[in-house]
């Protein structure tokens, strides 16, 4: 069970380490499943397509 905990904390933090430099993407975690995080994860992608179209025009 630590090791599950170890390589899930580790994977995390890749996880946010790539975000970061692929320019500050948010890291969110989901569940779909658990529906844990899905509509505000929804919301913040919706926010920054709107905010990157209106910066393109």
């Amino acid at each position: 069970m630590l090791m599950v905990a170890i390589v899930e904390w580790f994977l995390r933090k890749k996880a946010r380490a790539w975000c970061a430099s692929k320019g500050n993407i948010p890291y969110l975690e989901t569940s779909a499943k658990d529906g844990i995080n899905v509509e505000e994860t929804f919301e913040v992608i919706a926010k920054n397509a709107l905010k990157n179209e209106e910066e393109e025009m």
